[in-house]
């Protein structure tokens, strides 16, 4: 094959930018700690939501995850979802930030509407109307 001397100049940079290419959309690899295990939870596991809005992990070891769809709970097993359907004290399925308390209540901020939290199993609605913002310091909840 007979190559000019502009191809031979093209070549190098025609080569970079098929690896540039190529790597822009090749999949991303994650090197893992071989005493720890990967796993993906999705929708189809029991999350309400394939996006979360915050997650918080609770003394006693349970995860909470909030989303647009309800607030879940997580023991390492399965999810348990809170949400209008099963919720009454709940006003909307939005939900955002969550906290706890010293004395292990989960608090937790409906979006737009109000503050609430759970405890004993069961969730209480303590501020139903307006922006309330939330913040837990100590044994304080400043809404």
């Amino acid at each position: 094959m007979f190559m000019s001397r502009r191809h031979l100049v093209l070549a190098p940079f025609v080569l970079l930018w098929g690896l540039a290419l190529s790597t822009a959309y090749a999949q991303p690899v994650y090197e893992v700690h071989p005493d720890y295990t990967v796993r993906q939870w999705t929708i189809q596991d029991g999350l309400p939501a394939s996006t979360l809005l915050d997650i918080h992990q609770t003394r006693d070891g349970y995860l909470w995850m909030s989303s647009n769809e309800g607030v879940a709970r997580f023991e390492g097993q399965r999810f348990t979802v809170f949400n209008t359907a099963n919720t009454p004290a709940l006003p909307n399925n939005r939900v955002g930030p969550l906290t706890e308390d010293r004395g292990g209540r989960v608090w937790l901020r409906t979006q737009p509407s109000g503050v609430g939290f759970f405890q004993g199993g069961q969730f209480t609605l303590v501020v139903p109307e307006g922006r309330g913002v939330l913040y837990v310091e100590g044994d304080t909840v400043w809404i």
